[in-house]
């Protein structure tokens, strides 16, 4: 199917309220091209191996992409258009030239070309790897096979790797954990790969439930983790008192 990306050149400054006027026309997905990222990356001290010089510059310049429908799109561009406009004339501060560049593309690349950039990730004993990869674990080492689908939880977010050394450091062996909010279910699964006794994995969003159910049956699990959607699991209690 296809879908069209639009792409707004803004400023560092705006570029988060760009976004969310992206979000708010619909966008089904957001993406910000910022060099201050890259800046606050090098300054933190984290180790690159190479970067190209031209990229490490602070400009100020931005890019937002959003992803929209093609049915409708030409009325949602309209409104878009308005929304910048007034966001110019009511910003404190530089907003860039604001200029729209649309092209069609396929979702197919969107929702798949991702896949080759993600590789096994490495967090104290615990290793996740992507369903469609081959790795041979060493010794003492814990694998979790994830296919996150459209839910969070890749292992790639600092507060994923956070969580995972956390559960390590805490030690959860012939203990019960509850995975509040559990995405893709990575936590869930390094949980019960780690010696949990018991493991309950919640979540409101569907397609997160459905994800983890799926991640859990991947590795094996699914009959030591519980997963249920949070809001049916509150309703459902209610009624019983």
């Amino acid at each position: 199917m296809k879908y069209y990306e639009l792409t707004v050149n803004t400023t560092s400054d705006a570029s988060e309220l760009v976004a969310e006027i992206l979000t708010e026309s619909g966008s089904n997905g957001i993406s910000i091209f910022d060099n201050r990222d890259l800046l606050d990356l090098v300054d933190s001290g984290v180790v690159w191996d190479y970067m190209e010089e031209h990229l490490i510059n602070d400009d100020g310049k931005a890019l937002v992409k959003g992803y929209f429908q093609i049915e409708g799109f030409d009325s949602v561009r309209k409104d878009i258009e308005k929304r910048l406009e007034f966001l110019v004339s009511n910003s404190p501060f530089d907003c860039g030239s604001l200029d729209l560049e649309v092209v069609a593309a396929d979702d197919t690349d969107w929702l798949e070309n991702w896949k080759q950039y993600y590789k096994p990730i490495k967090a104290g004993r615990v290793t996740i790897v992507p369903e469609w990869t081959d790795y041979e674990p060493a010794e003492g080492e814990f694998v979790v096979k994830i296919d996150p689908g459209m839910a969070f939880g890749t292992g790639e977010h600092e507060s994923t790797r956070m969580c995972l050394m956390l559960l390590q450091a805490l030690g959860v062996e012939g203990k019960d954990v509850i995975d509040v909010g559990t995405g893709s279910g990575i936590l869930a699964l390094a949980a019960a790969v780690l010696g949990a006794e018991k493991v309950e994995a919640y979540d409101i969003d569907d397609n997160a439930v459905k994800s983890a159910k799926e991640n859990c049956a991947l590795n094996g699990l699914q009959d030591k983790i519980y997963v249920a959607n949070a809001i049916c699991s509150i309703r459902q209690a209610a009624n019983l008192i």
